[in-house]
């Protein structure tokens, strides 16, 4: 399991293709959508978080990578092919664990397609036998 870990990887390919390696079964990864609303509005107001915050010093824990649902996806699927497994995709929209967002806010957001409304996207991962 590797929620929110990848992307503050220098290689996620290779993180991911390890841990394939040692699951026997199951492989749950969890990757943020960098390009979702709540993020885009952040960006307008010039602040993303800081984790990205540029300073007079290093940051070691910063992501190194901003993906969007369609790049999750994506990956996803590749890697599902790759490993040879079943996969299963789950959107973690705002309001599903009860973030601290107004209830409007979040009913705006269920309107909108996934790359806007998904916060993070999970992904499943079921191993198939080499018989199918």
């Amino acid at each position: 399991m590797a929620l929110d870990i990848l992307e503050h990887t220098d290689n996620p390919y290779l993180l991911f293709n390890k841990l394939a390696g040692i699951s026997k079964k199951y492989l749950i990864i969890n990757l943020p959508n960098g390009y979702d609303l709540k993020s885009r509005i952040k960006f307008l107001n010039g602040h993303l978080s800081n984790k990205y915050k540029f300073g007079t010093e290093n940051r070691l824990d910063r992501h190194r990578w901003i993906m969007s649902y369609n790049e999750i996806i994506q990956f996803y699927h590749f890697k599902a092919n790759e490993i040879n497994s079943k996969i299963e995709i789950t959107n973690i929209q705002y309001g599903d664990f009860k973030f601290s967002l107004s209830s409007i806010f979040g009913l705006i957001l269920r309107v909108l397609p996934n790359t806007l409304c998904s916060e993070s996207v999970l992904g499943i991962f079921v191993k198939q036998n080499k018989n199918g």
